[in-house]
């Protein structure tokens, strides 16, 4: 059986729990510590993936600056 990639609103949503849960106090030491550990497990892969967004967005906007380019100068 296969993990299952996890989407960012899925990531989000498990860091949110995490800090709600040390938040609240009532989790021993370790596992306090193991829920810290995967909330910055977590933080790192949201912060690569919307990293890893970002560009394709800047990519996306850049071909479309490019095409209205070309458009504007076929037009003379």
């Amino acid at each position: 059986m296969s993990a299952k990639k996890q989407t960012f609103e899925e990531g989000m949503a498990e860091l949110e729990a995490l800090v709600r849960s040390i938040e609240d106090g009532e989790m021993g030491l370790e596992e306090t510590v193991a829920a810290y550990e995967r909330g910055m497990k977590l933080a790192k892969s949201l912060e690569k993936l919307l990293g890893q967004s970002r560009g394709k967005l800047e990519k996306l906007l850049e071909s479309g600056r490019r095409e209205a380019m070309e458009e504007a100068d076929a037009d003379f």
